[in-house]
């Protein structure tokens, strides 16, 4: 791949020379490569469905940097070779994952506090948890609040437990593109 910045011949030009050389243009520079082929093979299985997400996050991201706010905050997010699109493309295809949860501060009163770490390849949306009993019926559920440094996420407990012994918490986090991952910790 070369790049020119200042080269009379192909100031300008972009498309193909032949079948041998690609010429593009990207922020201001002209890029020179070679033609990009075509394999012809049929694809199966996983990498058909790779294939297929592939072709929904680009989609998905054409359509959420129509947006002039969601495509301004891809682009500051984005390096010197990346565009807007590359960057809501990768936010597509990485899901978000839960990276703690800190129950120490509930003891299943009303009030006690949980909270919950969680990470994005570029933002993370939201996060709610799910407290369930024993015997898996949820006891309840709702939207933490991010901190102001952002390190974390707070959720305060709304309800009395009768006890904290085999109690599931479940913390969901879910990113732009709406994918979630999730972490549970089991109480003693």
């Amino acid at each position: 791949m070369a790049i020119s910045n200042d080269n009379d011949l192909i100031r300008g030009f972009h498309g193909k020379i032949g079948n041998q050389v690609s010429l593009r243009r990207r922020d201001g520079k002209t890029i020179m490569a070679s033609v990009p082929t075509k394999k012809r093979s049929r694809t199966k299985g996983k990498q058909r469905e790779s294939c297929d997400r592939f072709r929904k996050g680009l989609q998905w991201a054409k359509q959420v940097l129509k947006n002039p706010d969601q495509y301004a905050a891809y682009k500051e997010k984005a390096t010197e070779w990346q565009t807007a699109l590359n960057v809501a493309l990768a936010d597509y295809m990485k899901s978000p994952v839960v990276t703690g949860i800190n129950s120490s501060f509930y003891h299943g009163c009303a009030g006690d506090t949980i909270l919950v770490t969680a990470t994005d390849n570029f933002h993370v949306k939201e996060v709610s948890i799910k407290i369930c009993s024993q015997d898996g019926k949820v006891l309840e559920s709702g939207l933490c609040q991010a901190d102001q440094t952002g390190s974390y996420w707070q959720y305060i407990a709304t309800k009395d437990a009768e006890t904290t012994a085999g109690i599931t918490i479940t913390g969901i986090a879910r990113d732009n593109p709406g994918h979630t991952g999730e972490m549970k910790i089991t109480l003693g």
